[in-house]
Parts: C-alpha cells; structure tokens; sequence
C-alpha cells in the first residue's frame, strides 16, 4: 500500500514562481503516481473482484443444478413415499379387516365354545345325577337281593332240612318196608 502523506503538513512555497512552479510540478508528479497506483490497484481490484465474481457465479450455478437435481430427487421421493403409503394404508386396511373378522370369528368361537361348555356341563351334572339316583337304586337293589339272597338261603336251607327230614323218613319206611317184606 502507498504510504499516506499528510496533506496537512504539506508547506507551500512563499518564495518565487520558478520555485512554486516546480514545488507544484513536484506535487503534481507525487499526485500523478499516487493516481496510477490507485488505478492499479483499482483495477487489481477489478479483476480481482471479477474473477471472484465469475467464480460465485459457477459455485451459484452449480448450486442450481445441484438444487434443481435435489428437487427433482425430492420429487421423485415423495412421489415414492406416496405410492408406498397408499400401498401401506391398502395393506393395513385389509389387515385391520382380517383382523376384525378373525376377532368376530374368535369371538363366535368363543361364544359356541361357552354354549357348549354350558351345555355339556349341564349333561354331565344330569349324568352325575342320574348316575347317583342308579347307584342308589342299585345300592337299594343290593339290600334287597341280599334280604332275598339271605331269605332264600334261609327258606333253601329249611326246604333241605325238610327234605332231609323227609328223605331220612321215605328211607326209614323203605326200610320198614324192605323189613316187612324179608318177613
């Protein structure tokens, strides 16, 4: 960078116009190359700031093209994550459908498998009862057959002592008989 001057130390010349016009000469010439180097670096600066523009301009364009593709991949996401959610809320639907006729089936099961305990319940406490009045019966039966097995002993064994009473007397008379003949 050019060094500053101080404009306000700067002292003109009192004296003659030779010495004026070579001090303003003198400034003139410092004022000229002061002028050159700030155009130089003015233009420096120039290309600088266009090569600095030229350079955003592609990273812009790219950025873009770069937008541009993003957004059509975007679009092509979300055209994707449509269809699969249509695809996912037509699957879901008929699985909530499956779903609600395999309760109501469940719950119909449930329902014939409650009437059919009930009913079998039913049958077999009749059965039991039924059972228990026939054990009873039976356990009356055998009391009786037993009083009747007991009482026809009792009458078989009196018949058989009669009939041994009688046997024993039909041979006492065989024998008084064979004996009065032998006589």
């Amino acid at each position: 960078m050019p060094k500053k001057k101080n404009k306000g130390k700067i002292k003109k010349p009192t004296s003659s116009l030779p010495e004026m016009d070579t001090w303003y000469k003198g400034r003139l010439g410092e004022a000229e190359a002061a002028l050159k180097q700030k155009e130089d670096e003015l233009n420096s600066t120039r290309s600088s700031f266009t090569q600095m523009e030229s350079f955003y301009k592609e990273r812009l364009e790219e950025a873009r093209l770069t937008l541009k593709q993003k957004e059509d991949e975007l679009s092509s996401v979300k055209v994707s994550f449509t269809e699969m959610d249509t695809w996912y809320k037509g699957r879901l639907g008929e699985a909530e459908a499956a779903l609600k006729q395999k309760e109501d089936e469940l719950n119909s099961t449930r329902s014939s498998f409650t009437q059919m305990d009930s009913f079998y319940k039913e049958r077999l406490e009749e059965a039991r009862l039924t059972l228990k009045q026939k054990e009873d019966e039976l356990s009356s039966v055998k009391v009786s057959f037993t009083e009747m097995d007991t009482w026809y002993k009792g009458r078989l064994g009196e018949a058989e002592a009669d009939l041994k009473q009688k046997d024993n007397e039909l041979n006492s008379v065989k024998q008084r008989l064979t004996g009065m003949e032998k006589k």
